[in-house]
Order: C-alpha cells, then structure tokens, then sequence
C-alpha cells in the first residue's frame, strides 16, 4: 500500500463527502436507480431488460459496487478508478487524484498555494446557500486552448470526414473556415475530455467545434462522436464538469462581431452586419439577413458553410444550444440587423426564439424559421 493512499487528511476529507457527492462532482449521472457509467468498465446499464445505473451504493453511502465487472470501493476508490482506471495505481498517480478532486471542492490542494484556509469540510457542508446567478463551470481556458491547438483540420481524418458528408457538409469548406478540427487518436488529453469515464479519443468524440463566449474568447468545445454504431444518447459531449451555458458557436464574421473587432478593410464587424443584406434561399423562399442564428452542431456548420466564397455579403453565424443566448451576446448585435432566427420546430426551438426575441425587438428585424428534418416554416419578420 503506498505512502499516498495512507496519508490521511484529504483522504478522509473526500470521505466523508459520500459516494453519491463524489460521484456527482465528478459529473457522473447519480440518481436513485443507481450512478451512471460504471468508473472502471464503464457500462451504463446493469444488462439486460434492467436498465437501472451499474453502480449501486450501500445505505449510508460510504461504499459502491458496479453489478457488471463486480469493481468496488469507498469515494476514494471511486474518484481513483475515473481518474487513472485502476483502483489502486502507482505513488505519483495519488497527487493528480488529489488535485482533480480539489479542483471541485472535494478536499484540499497539496499546493499550499491553492489552500482557502477558510474552505473546510464542516464550512462546506453547512453553510447556508445563497442563491445567485453563479459563472458558469468552464475548463481551463490555456487548457482549451491548448487542445484545441493540438487538434488537426477535418480532412486529415476519413471518420470525421465521413460524418461531415454524410449530413451534406463538406470537409475543405469546414477546414477553410475553422469550424471544427479533429482530436489524433494519440494526442494528450486533459482530464475533462471524457464521456461517460472514457477519453474523448477512446468514446469517438474526436470531432470538436469551438464555443465563444460573449466577447469572442474561445472558452470551451463541444466534442461529436464520428465513426461507426454511435448510439442516439451519445453523439455530443462537452467538458466533465463544465457548464455549455452562456457559449455560443460563430463562424469567422460572427467571432469578430462578438470580439467588437475590425474587418481587413477597416470596418467593424458590428456595421458590416447591420448593413449586410446577405440572401439566402430556402424552402419557403429567398431571405436577406444580417445575422443567422442556427439551433445545434449540423445545422449552424450547414448555415455557416452555406455562402459562395464570392459573396461579398454573407451574413454572420452564430449556432446556439441550450442555454447559450444571453443578453450580453444579443448586445453585440448592432441596431437594425436583420436576423433569421432558425430553431427547431419543437417545444425546445420555440423557446429558444423567444428568449432571442425578447433580447432583440424592437431594435432589429427577426424572422423566425421553424425547421425539421424535411422543411422550413417560415413565419413573418417581426
């Protein structure tokens, strides 16, 4: 047993957190039927017509074990099996659990410098909750940045390629443009690449596409699953532990009018799209816009691709998921822009539209496409 593992206060503080907290930090599904994926196997269900989480936890929460590979342990096991997959894995190893669990108020850095002598675990536990707007959770933006640098243009992988044809995308228009890039099988991965306790490269997620706040920084990445048999709960990922809210996708144009930058020529961003006139052809017909607004990865990466290399005029695009619009983002757009706002045809899509317009009428003229997978309803400009 090593020096690590017996070494005491952070051990005990993690803990006495529980399985289930620790679990959850972790950004593993917990609930009453069970956690979901399994640290050490990695399986999402215990098999079978039962469909409950593998991992079962004992009453008082201080023990699990997976009902798949029979693996099993305390919180510590737990976070030990996510980070290294082995329950008990080399000296060194035990610092780098400790740090990543530090990282989400577990227990306490080994840093001196990344103490809060103030963040104990009774403090912790019972301090009363103030509710309030918190930032949200990102990864480590040199991290994303980092990662995201490492990455290779989606031409240079036949999966990423393929995935990108087979919705009508194509892969040199993506590359020129810098919408997506492709993790190699061997790049280095940091902690919060994962999905469902597997790196990004091992669960196919190796498509990933940049996500900008609302000044243009690139903060976070959604990762999409490219390659055979990705099942229907499991084609996008972001980073474990991170929040999507608040980050948006934007193509070239879009990220200099969030960043309030200048074109080559000199102009804003901000006055080449509240003059822009972009036109666009639909199903329901031909449109001008400043401003296109996409709901989801396909359909902002068909929008942005969409315009001929001599259009002068080519609108921005922005893709948005869940939680993405904000008014700080609708205050980069400039009054009077002409916006097409394209969002599902669902109870989802009509709310997304109409958080975007309350941030937006009077001042800009929206439209408002309803879009499925077979058409476009178009409503009128308001």
């Amino acid at each position: 047993m090593n020096r690590h593992w017996n070494e005491s206060s952070w051990i005990t503080e993690v803990r006495a957190n529980g399985v289930s907290v620790v679990a959850k930090e972790l950004g593993f599904d917990v609930s009453r039927q069970g956690v979901s994926p399994c640290p050490a196997c990695d399986a999402t269900q215990r098999g079978g017509a039962d469909r409950r989480g593998p991992v079962g936890l004992r009453p008082d929460d201080n023990g699990w074990c997976c009902f798949v590979c029979d693996a099993r342990g305390d919180a510590v096991t737990f976070a030990a099996y996510h980070v290294t997959g082995e329950a008990r894995p080399h000296s060194e190893a035990w610092r780098t659990i400790r740090e990543r669990l530090a990282e989400v108020d577990l227990c306490e850095s080994e840093d001196p410098a990344k103490r809060n002598p103030w963040s104990t675990l009774a403090t912790r536990r019972h301090a009363p909750q103030i509710k309030r707007e918190e930032a949200p959770q990102r990864p480590s933006q040199a991290e994303v940045n980092a990662l995201w640098d490492r990455c290779v243009g989606v031409t240079c992988d036949d999966d990423a390629s393929a995935w990108l044809r087979s919705r009508r995308l194509d892969p040199p228009d993506v590359e020129d443009l810098d919408l997506a890039r492709v993790i190699g099988m061997t790049t280095d991965l940091p902690w919060w690449a994962r999905f469902r306790g597997r790196p990004w490269t091992g669960s196919s997620h190796r498509l990933l596409v940049p996500m900008f706040d609302s000044t243009g920084n690139l903060v976070s990445l959604h990762a999409r699953a490219v390659g055979q048999n990705v099942s229907a709960d499991a084609k996008g990922a972001h980073p474990v532990g991170a929040e999507v809210r608040r980050t948006v996708m934007a193509d070239p144009l879009a990220r200099l009018l969030l960043a309030g930058a200048a074109l080559a020529d000199g102009r804003s961003a901000a006055e080449f799209v509240r003059n822009c006139r972009g036109g666009l052809r639909s199903p329901s017909g031909f449109v001008q816009c400043g401003l296109f607004v996409a709901e989801g990865v396909p359909d902002f990466l068909t929008q942005a691709t969409g315009w001929s290399d001599a259009d002068e005029d080519a609108p921005a695009v922005i893709g948005i998921v869940a939680g993405s619009w904000t008014p700080e983002i609708a205050a980069r757009v400039p009054d009077g822009t002409e916006v097409v706002v394209a969002t599902h045809a669902d109870d989802a899509g009509d709310k997304y539209a109409e958080i975007i317009r309350g941030t937006l009428v009077p001042r800009c003229r929206l439209q408002r496409w309803r879009v499925t997978q077979t058409n476009v309803d178009r409503e009128e400009a308001q």
